[in-house]
């Protein structure tokens, strides 16, 4: 249920939203829901991108399907309303369709360039307008947090655009409510989850930027990622080490639990070398062998696909720092000893059903 202040807060902006529409100006209008309006066209050089804008990468194939959507039409252009907030000097600030507005961006220095990509009927026509609809809140933080919005709503935001968004609603007094917004608040009102996932999101400004950067791409899972710490307190891992086992853990695919196992792996060695004692490498017998998961087994492109990732991996060894030595050394031991198991038993089921083995070339 909405808190009682936090909807009074609501009410408060609603009104406000009103009064600032009703005001004269370039975008004004004297309609209470500023953003159903119908489209307006607006100069392109009036329009100014958000400075804090949720999103702050937009990728270079996302672009690109932009720009295709757009030269289907004639004259070229987005196909939907970008929502914008108006500003005092005239121009509007953008809050929903930062995409959009610098694909048309890119559309026009594509067009000096006169380059061969856009289609030859769109390749002397610049966009000198768009379409917007008009919101007219004006605070900087309700516009980030409006901006926050539409964002979800349209493409959602990777998951550190999100924590850095959750952050900035936990610690930037609300303008209505007087006092930063609660986890509690931030969960059942903004982001629409459970406030666990909130706190979650959060401790992932805590993890090194490497690391983020892998989240951030895709290439590594959030929860994963927060996995590989090691645990709270003196268990916590350093960067160094939690650095090393996202890279391995992207690398190779790993799940959540073979995160988990890993991390802890790593703590009772670093544990047993404050005491004295180098762990040696784990003797074949002592190797718990990985456990058949339910559902289709792994393809055999994702065992080569594996293989190249580690060949590339080889390369960068000379650049490791030698904490970072240490662990590539124990992952790639324990893989090793896995792959030797794996070979082992498939030559038992090749000679057990007459299947020739393969002379391969090592």
């Amino acid at each position: 249920m909405m808190s009682k202040s936090l909807l009074e807060a609501m009410q408060k902006q609603s009104r406000r939203r009103k009064s600032e529409a009703d005001a004269p100006g370039l975008l004004a209008t004297s309609a209470t829901d500023q953003t159903n309006l119908q489209p307006r066209m607006l100069p392109l050089d009036r329009l100014r991108p958000l400075e804090d804008q949720p999103r702050a990468a937009i990728a270079e194939d996302a672009l690109w399907e932009l720009l295709e959507s757009m030269w289907l039409k004639d004259p070229p252009g987005p196909s939907e309303s970008l929502v914008v907030s108006p500003n005092d000097d005239g121009t509007a600030t953008i809050l929903g369709g930062n995409r959009r507005y610098f694909a048309v961006l890119r559309h026009n220095e594509l067009v000096d360039a006169r380059d061969e990509r856009v289609p030859e009927r769109h390749r002397w026509r610049y966009i000198t307008e768009v379409p917007v609809s008009v919101d007219a809140v004006r605070d900087p933080f309700l516009r980030f947090l409006r901006a926050f919005d539409l964002n979800e709503r349209a493409v959602e935001l990777n998951d550190i655009e999100r924590a850095h968004a959750y952050h900035r609603f936990v610690t930037t007094v609300h303008p209505d409510l007087g006092r930063p917004m609660t986890i509690e608040e931030v969960a059942t009102q903004i982001a629409h989850t459970n406030v666990d996932d909130v706190r979650d999101h959060l401790q992932l400004l805590l993890l090194p930027e490497p690391v983020q950067a892998l989240v951030r791409t895709g290439a590594l899972r959030f929860r994963t990622a927060l996995a590989l710490t090691g645990g709270g307190g003196a268990d916590r891992l350093s960067d160094d080490e939690i650095v090393a086992l996202a890279e391995m853990a992207a690398a190779m695919g790993w799940s959540l639990n073979e995160a988990r196992e890993h991390a802890r792996a790593q703590v009772a060695a670093r544990q047993l070398a404050v005491l004295g004692t180098t762990p040696p490498p784990p003797p074949e017998q002592h190797v718990p062998a990985i456990a058949p998961r339910k559902g289709r087994p792994l393809a055999a492109s994702s065992l080569t696909t594996m293989a190249r990732q580690i060949d590339h991996l080889s390369e960068l060894s000379s650049s490791l720092t030698p904490a970072r030595l240490r662990d590539y050394y124990h992952a790639a031991h324990l893989l090793h000893m896995a792959t030797l198991r794996l070979l082992d038993q498939l030559e038992t089921c090749m000679h057990e059903q007459g299947v020739p083995i393969p002379d391969l070339e090592t």
